[in-house]
């Protein structure tokens, strides 16, 4: 795994992997927002009846806001492994070698 890291974070390819999930995001978020307005500015009239107007079904956008969510935490488990991980793990290396070398002074 950890060579499977080190060619991610050195070639650039877990920046444009994060990167990518991070847009999917965003277009997802535009989407959630602009589809209630396309409702109300297009779509109103042909949902409404002789009882009245329909209203946007705003339950349908959970699971729009639950991609989101995953794609948010994807992006920063991936960010978190391959940048954040990496320098916990060499701090905690040059803390134990300090260590070890000051047992033997």
């Amino acid at each position: 795994m950890g060579k499977l890291r080190d060619l991610l974070r050195n070639e650039y390819i877990g920046a444009i992997a994060i990167g990518f999930v991070l847009a999917q995001a965003i277009v997802v978020t535009v989407g959630i927002v602009l589809r209630p307005i396309q409702f109300y500015l297009f779509d109103r009239g042909r949902h409404s009846s002789i009882f009245g107007g329909a209203e946007y079904p705003w339950a349908s956008l959970i699971s729009s806001l639950i991609t989101v969510i995953l794609y948010v935490i994807a992006a920063f488990l991936l960010f978190w492994w391959l940048y954040l991980k990496s320098h916990v793990d060499t701090t905690a290396q040059e803390d134990q070698a300090t260590a070890a070398a000051d047992q033997f002074e």
